[in-house]
Order: C-alpha cells, then sequence, then structure tokens
C-alpha cells in the first residue's frame, strides 16, 4: 500500500507475484519496497494476505520458501508486515476448529479445502500455520529465538479486491470485483 500519491508512486515499476518485475516470495517484496524508499523517499507498507489458504506457509516457524528462518527474516517481516488480514471474501483467517476445538466461533467462515484451485489439497499439519491465532503463537516463539517477533501484526478485514478502496457501504458496495 503506497502513502504517497500517484506522482512519487510511478517513479517505479510496481511490484508483481510473476517474473520478471517481481516473484511470490515475500522477501523479493520486501526488498522491492527498500528500493522504492530509497528512490521515491515514498512509504509504503505491506498487508500480509488472508493466509487460510497458503497451505501452510503464511507463518512459517522453521523454513521460509526454502531459506532457514534466521534474525534478518524476523526483523524484515516486522518492518514490513505490520497488518494481517484476517477476514475476507473468501474466509475468515483468525482460527480454525481444528486449531480452537473448544471454541465455538473457531469456524467463522473457515476455508480449508485447499489452495484457491484446489490444486493443493489442505492437511491439518498445515493449518497451523495459516490462521492469526497460531501466527501469534509461533511469533511469541520466533522472538525468544531471535529477538523479533515477525507476528505481532494489527488485523483487518477486508473485501479482497484489491483496490485499496473501502468500497462496503451500501451506496458504494461494488462486491469482490470492480
Amino acid at each position: 500500500m503506497y502513502r504517497d500519491g500517484g506522482n512519487r508512486a510511478r517513479l517505479m515499476e510496481p511490484y508483481t507475484m510473476t517474473p520478471p518485475l517481481g516473484s511470490p516470495n515475500p522477501v523479493d517484496l520486501w526488498k522491492w519496497m527498500v528500493d522504492y524508499e530509497k528512490k521515491t523517499t515514498g512509504q509504503v507498507l505491506a498487508i500480509a494476505h488472508n493466509g487460510n489458504m497458503s497451505n501452510g506457509i503464511m507463518f512459517p516457524e522453521i523454513k521460509a520458501f526454502g531459506k532457514k528462518i534466521d534474525k534478518k527474516y524476523v526483523e524484515t517481516r516486522a518492518r514490513w508486515e505490520p497488518l494481517y488480514e484476517v477476514t475476507q471474501i473468501k474466509g475468515d483467517g483468525e482460527a480454525h476448529p481444528f486449531l480452537s476445538p473448544n471454541d465455538e466461533f473457531a469456524d467463522y467462515g473457515t476455508w480449508d479445502q485447499g489452495n484457491l484451485d484446489l490444486s493443493v489439497v489442505k492437511k491439518n499439519e498445515m493449518l497451523r500455520f495459516e490462521y492469526a491465532r497460531s501466527g501469534l503463537k509461533t511469533g511469541l516463539r520466533l522472538e525468544d529465538k531471535l529477538g523479533t517477533n515477525p507476528y505481532q501484526f494489527g488485523m483487518i478485514g477486508s473485501t479482497d479486491s484489491h483496490t485499496a478502496l473501502a468500497a462496503i457501504e451500501e451506496d458504494n458496495f461494488f462486491g469482490k470485483h470492480s
């Protein structure tokens, strides 16, 4: 999310998840964000997308994208991802009944079938690395070990329209896609 106007934002190509300008690895996004702020003197932040379809990669504890989680990783993630989108149109990412069996609200808007195109089926061992409550606990363990909690975040709910617009009022509602 850009804090600055369009003139400053246009000084750099936007980051995407596809090569050659981007990648699905958040470490590459964080590097781009550092470059953006240096080049433009602007400000950006990343809001971690609802992880309930991440198949266990949203809140890693040991490895992230094939690399061991270390002090640099936790400090960088804490810096660039201070918010987590806990709920949106594709379900809730706060809790799961498998992880919180005594919480009657842990099954609110749950999506636990697999990733978006269902090419990877969900397994129970993936769940604790996808939901906010368990992510918060994992962050505390990482803080004890590495000195920084990468998963100490504020929580938001969004429309998933990817417009950064709050189009949720009845007179301005356009649903998921504009």
